[in-house]
């Protein structure tokens, strides 16, 4: 097998790795809010099932963007729990019926309860 990543509306490429995948990759990185925060959506295209990283700010733009290329979101995962990376969370989570989980280390989880130190 071989390793394959599509990166859509990026400045940037992935080259191949020396390792190999089970599977190729869509990623859609998307810039977010008022500190242009990073939010990916990586999708597998066969399944069509996709993770939100870092939902920044705009719910419902992300959930949109899913859409528009006729990806499920199936979780969202959060690298922290700083407030430009959860502001999305709730949006994207609440618009999908059940919930969609969220996924943050359980360090995170008090700045988490603290809407991300966000005054």
């Amino acid at each position: 097998m071989h390793s394959a990543f599509t990166i859509l509306h990026s400045p940037f490429s992935i080259h191949h790795s020396p390792f190999s995948l089970p599977m190729s990759l869509s990623i859609l990185p998307l810039t977010l809010g008022p500190v242009q925060t990073n939010t990916y959506l990586v999708a597998d295209p066969e399944t069509r099932t996709c993770a939100v990283i870092d939902p920044a700010w705009d719910g419902q733009r992300i959930v949109a963007a899913a859409r528009k290329r006729n990806w499920r979101i199936a979780n969202i995962w959060l690298t922290h729990a700083h407030f430009d990376h959860i502001g999305g969370a709730g949006a994207v989570s609440d618009a999908h019926n059940p919930p969609i989980p969220v996924a943050l280390h359980p360090a995170h989880y008090p700045l988490w309860r603290h809407k991300g130190g966000a005054p």
